[in-house]
């Protein structure tokens, strides 16, 4: 007697896993074929198109794209202090008088704010 004759029969509940098995193998088969026809055809289509020799591939767009921020941020920089300049009356007599107006204002404030720390120190002590 071989040992195949030996084996115990096979039960209906492995058979269905043994066909589920198998069924599932072929369809893995067949989306790995369509997976790889459809990279062949991104892959021809990228080439023909030429993405590299036109300076579009990803690391090339990546750098421009950091670059086109770090512009940005420059620019917006630049903007804020011309608008500062902007604001200042063209005559230098007038610039002066605004200068010393501002100045003014400032000193009104830092003097209001030490009384004011001074009444709040006088109430804590």
């Amino acid at each position: 007697m071989t040992m195949l004759a030996e084996a115990e029969p096979v039960k209906p509940a492995e058979e269905q896993k043994i066909r589920e098995w198998t069924h599932n193998t072929q369809l893995l088969a067949r989306k790995a074929t369509e997976y790889q026809t459809r990279l062949d055809d991104l892959v021809n289509e990228y080439a023909k198109r030429r993405i590299e020799a036109r300076g579009l591939d990803y690391p090339t767009l990546q750098a421009s794209d950091t670059r086109i921020r770090e512009l940005s941020d420059q620019l917006r920089d630049a903007m804020r202090r011309l608008e500062s300049y902007q604001a200042l009356p063209p005559d230098i007599t007038l610039a002066t008088i605004k200068l010393d107006e501002a100045n003014s204002a400032l000193a009104a404030l830092e003097k209001q704010r030490e009384e004011l720390l001074c009444q709040l120190a006088e109430q804590l002590g």
